[in-house]
Order: C-alpha cells, then structure tokens, then sequence
C-alpha cells in the first residue's frame, strides 16, 4: 500500500483538533532536533497542550500551542507557561515564555492600545510587524536536517569518541 502526500488543508479538513494534532508533529518534530521530546497533553494542564523535556538538563517546559502569535490576559496566571506557534511562513517554529512574549508586543507594537484587546484580552498575528519579527528572531527554531538515520548516528559517535581521545 502507498499513501498519497496531503496538503495541510487535506489533513486537517480546517477541523481545530486535527489542526493541533497536525501541528503538535510539526512543532515536535521540530524541538526534537534542538534536544526535547514532547508529550501531548489530552486535556490543557496549566494552560499548556504539551510538555517538552530535555533529558540533558531535565527540564520540562510547560507549552501552549497555536497556529500563530497569541498573547492572552489568562495565560499571564501561569508563570512557567511558553508558548510555540509558526510566524513567518518560513517553516520555522518560535519557543517563547508567554511573559517574554507580552514584553516583546508591547515594546513593538500598538496590540495592547486596541480595543480587540481591551475588550477581549487577547490579540493574534500570523506574521507581526518587521520590529516584532526582528525581536523574536531568537526564538526561532529551524528544522536543519530531514532525517536521522542509525548510519548517520553511528558516524557521529565515531567522530565524537575520535575528537575526545
């Protein structure tokens, strides 16, 4: 049997739940290349939808994820809260603690002067401005290889030992 490649509006049919399954993969799959394994969450837990952790540091970080920049009053009661959406269209995948994130619309844009805001203590942007953008461009998580193969990782472990000897 040979399955056919899908658009992401194939896979998804525009349904919210298939969209965050569609893009909790992406976004995983992502983060794995920068050391996390990520573990969805069925039910939002302190506001997050997944926890990622790093084995190395053993930390676990809480995250909220969206289909774009989002900066919301509730979230502000979770401290620890990181959120992770798509901006740019690029592929890339921003990592951010919601608080971060607040500081960084605030000093970069007018979001928190508009009456969407005011009235409903939340704001959302597929792209930003350029001054957001260029703010958040160290949060931004590129996915820089397409796969992993045990060849490549038997490689690596030669070159590693070999450099350490």
């Amino acid at each position: 049997m040979r399955f056919e490649h899908v658009t992401y509006e194939e896979k998804t049919g525009r349904n919210s739940k298939q969209i965050e399954s569609y893009n909790f993969h992406k976004a995983a799959s992502v983060l794995a290349e920068y050391g996390f394994d990520c573990i969805r969450i069925s039910n939002d837990w302190r506001g997050a939808d997944f926890l990622a952790y790093r084995s190395d540091s053993g930390q676990t970080l809480e995250v909220q994820l969206k289909t774009c920049l989002v900066i919301a009053e509730k979230y502000r009661d979770y401290e620890d809260l990181y959120m992770c959406f798509p901006l740019d269209g690029t592929g890339n995948w921003y990592l951010i603690k919601h608080s971060c994130l607040m500081d960084i619309v605030r000093n970069n844009s007018d979001w928190m002067d508009s009456n969407k805001w005011k009235n409903e203590e939340e704001y959302f942007s597929y792209r930003g401005n350029e001054a957001m953008r260029e703010a958040l461009k160290d949060f931004a998580y590129e996915s820089k290889q397409n796969h992993l193969g045990f060849r490549e990782a038997a490689e690596h472990m030669k070159t590693t030992q070999a450099s350490q000897t």
